[in-house]
């Protein structure tokens, strides 16, 4: 479950939630602060406790939580 809270046309914050659905699965969140200069560039701020921003990492728990950075560029 997320959410996309533009404050700006540059800022936005991206709150995310997974919630287990079974038993054995871990639930997790991440808290994103978006900044999109312009179309081709996006840098996240961000703070986390699962394992991983892509695919199965999502899924799982890491044992502490995290803070980065990730950069988007499209070309």
């Amino acid at each position: 479950m997320s959410a996309n809270w533009q404050f700006s046309n540059i800022f936005s914050l991206i709150p995310e939630v997974n919630i287990a659905a079974y038993g054995g699965a871990q639930s997790n969140y991440t808290l994103a602060l978006r900044a999109c200069p312009n179309q081709r560039l996006c840098v996240d701020l961000y703070g986390t406790n699962s394992l991983s921003l892509q695919d199965a990492g999502q899924l799982l728990t890491s044992e502490t939580p995290v803070a980065g950075l990730n950069l988007t560029w499209k070309y």
